[in-house]
């Protein structure tokens, strides 16, 4: 998984400046130093390198025995959060316009027989790093307005190709300012998408398989928990993945719980991987063993 893939937007007028955040309260977020700012009309300039993705992709998985074949697309609410816009007029405009531009994204992944997993780490991060000064409320109502265009994007993609991936950023670091998920759980679920992959892995959320015992997972959705963390060197045996994919199927059923990394190893591409190959794949096993010992437990075959 990775929670920054996708190809990018192209928008008139990208370039350095001093953003203002439509419909923010001034203060309420930094911009820093480099990062593109959004100055025009949001358009395509061509879809040259998203075609080159997508042939890449294929060319990889040909012959490949494959149950299905997922490709990450950032999400609208993302590069909201890493590109600020001086031309649109409000908060609102500027997401529906972002949501109008990605739409040929999300759509052309699909077409070429891909699940299209979105990827939106923004949704508990913005809370501290975008808008730790305006009340929670406040916070909740930004992150309604993100998934409302979000699915507005979506809206011509059959559910059951799509795939929604939360985490709280793919770093080695302390993490206590993370958003709880039990408290935007209601908003992630309300993503037109049938399955959640939700980081869970990590020491800082791996015990938030407890909020499913009180949480409905609407009928013909599927969670997918990171059972495997994407920043450490620690190797996960296949016991303890197992029991971490028992306890979610105990709470939302084990049709409906598919094992996963917590995000991606190669996350960001300006950096090499926090983790080394060799640990790397000796995790990916013990997913899979692990998932095939709780499919024993679970089913008994």
């Amino acid at each position: 998984m990775a929670c920054y893939g996708g190809t990018g937007v192209g928008g008139a007028g990208l370039g350095g400046g001093t953003p203002v955040i439509p419909g923010v309260a001034p203060g309420a977020a930094t911009t820093t130093a480099g990062r593109p700012l959004n100055n025009g009309p949001l358009a395509w300039k061509n879809q040259g390198e998203l075609e080159t993705d997508i042939a890449n992709l294929q060319e990889a998985t040909r012959g490949m025995r494959a149950e299905e074949v997922f490709m990450p697309a950032v999400t609208v609410g993302q590069v909201r959060f890493m590109i600020d816009s001086t031309y649109y007029r409000s908060e609102h405009d500027y997401l529906y316009a972002l949501a109008d531009v990605l739409r040929e994204e999300y759509e052309a992944i699909v077409n070429a027989g891909f699940v299209l997993q979105v990827d939106s780490p923004d949704v508990p991060m913005m809370r501290n790093r975008q808008l730790w000064d305006v009340p929670w409320e406040e916070y909740r109502r930004h992150l309604a307005l993100r998934i409302e265009a979000l699915n507005h994007a979506l809206a011509h993609i059959p559910e059951d190709r799509i795939r929604f991936h939360v985490c709280w950023g793919n770093t080695y670091g302390p993490h206590h300012r993370d958003v709880p998920l039990k408290e935007v759980v209601d908003l992630v679920l309300q993503v037109k998408a049938q399955a959640y992959s939700i980081e869970a892995a990590n020491p800082r959320h791996a015990h938030e398989w407890e909020i499913w015992q009180d949480v409905q997972l609407p009928d013909g959705k599927i969670l997918i928990p990171g059972v495997i963390d994407g920043v450490s060197l620690f190797i996960e045996t296949p016991e303890l993945v197992c029991q971490r994919l028992v306890q979610y199927a105990e709470r939302v059923g084990r049709e409906n719980v598919i094992a996963a990394p917590d995000c991606g190893f190669g996350t960001f591409s300006a950096w090499a991987p926090r983790v080394h190959s060799e640990p790397l794949w000796e995790k990916f096993r013990a997913m899979v063993r692990g998932a095939e010992l709780a499919t024993k437990k679970l089913w008994g075959k």
